[in-house]
């Protein structure tokens, strides 16, 4: 199975910092967003250190054979998921004690949406309001609920507390289908059929796609 995609990053017109950040590990199959809160730059330090710890984590764990999987709902072994959601609980507890050590980034947190391939399927993992949607057969579907009780009132984020709760599935993966990882910024902006628009117009110019979203 041969992945291939892009990453853009771009601070818009309403903040005046940019707090996302991204992870784009060709090596590892991963991409992942990130969305950070939190004053004086502290959700730009949240976002960053989600990323960084995820993608190191991810790589960690894919040298151990031995990891126990999660089971899908019929019984199915699903071992690039609970990889994906151990990195997710690492970068968590980083960010929570980061926060609590240094004054300046107390109450700092972010979202993650984080995607890996591995043996033919998709093991997804999200914290927070960033989204994946996927787009096939010419359809688009979200494939993630987000962890929100009001608009821009998050109920779950990375660092808020010792433990998260992150959720998880696993999709297999059919040629030619396309996965679109993007925070509030994209989705509260650009309705769903606008995105999938977007993503077939562009075809395999990812890089056009993600500047138009």
């Amino acid at each position: 199975m041969q992945v291939v995609g892009d990453v853009l990053s771009d601070r818009g017109l309403r903040r005046e910092l940019n707090e996302d950040a991204y992870a784009y590990a060709p090596e590892l199959d991963l991409f992942l967003v990130a969305d950070g809160m939190g004053g004086h730059a502290a959700g730009e330090v949240a976002s960053r250190t989600a990323a960084d710890t995820i993608t190191a984590k991810l790589q960690e764990l894919l040298a151990d054979d031995d990891l126990t999987p999660f089971r899908d709902a019929d019984g199915k072994p699903c071992v690039g998921a609970r990889r994906l959601v151990i990195a997710v609980e690492c970068a968590n507890d980083l960010i929570f004690r980061n926060a609590a050590a240094n004054p300046s980034q107390r109450g700092m947190g972010t979202t993650v949406a984080a995607l890996h391939f591995a043996d033919g399927f998709a093991n997804l993992c999200h914290v927070g309001d960033s989204r994946i949607y996927r787009i096939r057969n010419g359809g688009i579907e979200r494939l993630t609920e987000d962890h929100a009780i009001a608009a821009n009132v998050l109920s779950r984020a990375l660092g808020a507390q010792p433990m998260v709760e992150a959720s998880w599935r696993v999709e297999p993966v059919r040629p030619g289908e396309c996965f679109v990882l993007c925070t509030d910024g994209v989705h509260g902006q650009v309705r769903d059929a606008e995105m999938l628009e977007i993503v077939e117009r562009n075809g395999d110019d990812f890089r056009a796609a993600c500047a138009e979203l």
